[in-house]
């Protein structure tokens, strides 16, 4: 039985190679990587991201191979008609 090589290891792709593809990852993660340290708001993710599937993208960002250290919080603003909103916002930590 041979021992496997660590040249046979697979080889992590630096950020600017994951940037280069044309993926729904690769366009969020331009999106903050140009807004460094600004809170987005989940409404303008989604445009980018997809109304259904944002979320997922944003936690896909925070693991291997990208490790983008995404932060979310949420605050409460009161609407013209009365209630009460949350509004769920991400930023890239610098």
């Amino acid at each position: 039985m041979t021992q496997p090589s660590l040249l046979d290891l697979p080889v992590t792709p630096t950020l600017n190679e994951l940037l280069s593809k044309q993926t729904v990852l690769s366009r969020l993660a331009k999106l903050f990587l140009d807004r460094r340290g600004v809170w987005i708001d989940g409404r303008e993710i989604a445009k980018v991201a997809g109304a259904y599937a944002w979320r997922t993208r944003v936690s896909d960002l925070r693991h291997a191979p990208w490790t983008l250290d995404i932060r979310n919080r949420q605050r409460r603003v009161d609407g013209a008609d009365g209630e009460t909103y949350v509004i769920s916002e991400y930023a890239l930590h610098v």
